[in-house]
């Protein structure tokens, strides 16, 4: 895939206006597609690879909950950016329930849009990077840590903060950070940026 390729965008609304919008927002940055339809943003997605997805929550036919699930289903890698002007928590909960990577309401600040963008691209490298390199449970365990330690160091390295990490599997943001420490004493990494390379080498090795 090609460096422009790599940061293909796919953008779903029914508004031609948002399209128009969101390609002066965006200009040269990435490179974008804009469809109409959740149907057409499933077929176009199962033709080509887009890293990251915007997606508005709010339109007729398939509707955006129900594209997201389809979207997940085929490519669990890809990143899904909710888009709606319907500020409700129980819809963003819903959202983030079935994959949705951020919740983004309209009007929204252009800062806002390219940041979550940057992060939802980043975090796509970093879970395409881990599913590449294989890096399992299995061989975090073999590297010497525990069961929960090694569940914390795959959370971490595919981007997960602390707190995240900590609401994933019901322990504190202390405990994580605890875990985490440790893990680099077993390790020996200076800190989490390290951790995916230090895992992946000798991957497979007995």
């Amino acid at each position: 895939m090609t460096a422009r390729r790599q940061r293909a965008l796919l953008y779903v609304d029914d508004d031609p206006e948002m399209h128009q919008v969101m390609r002066l927002i965006l200009g040269d940055a990435y490179d974008l597609t804009c469809v109409f339809s959740g149907d057409d943003a499933i077929v176009l997605s199962s033709l080509e690879n887009f890293p990251v997805v915007i997606l508005d929550l709010m339109m007729p036919g398939l509707s955006g909950l129900e594209t997201l699930k389809f979207l997940q289903d085929k490519n669990e890698l890809q990143k899904v950016i909710i888009l709606t002007a319907h500020d409700t928590k129980k819809t963003a909960i819903e959202a983030l329930n079935h994959g949705a990577f951020r919740f983004l309401i309209k009007p929204f600040e252009n800062g806002e849009l390219h940041g979550h963008l940057e992060e939802a691209f980043d975090r796509h490298k970093r879970d395409s990077d881990v599913r590449e390199k294989k890096i399992s449970l299995r061989e975090l365990l073999r590297k010497g840590l525990s069961r929960r330690q090694s569940e914390i160091a795959l959370l971490a390295i595919q981007g997960e903060s602390s707190q995240e990490i900590g609401e994933n599997l019901g322990i504190s943001q202390r405990t994580v950070e605890k875990h985490l420490q440790m893990i680099f004493s077993v390790l020996n990494v200076p800190s989490r940026s390290k951790l995916l390379a230090k895992l992946a080498k000798g991957v497979g090795q007995p």
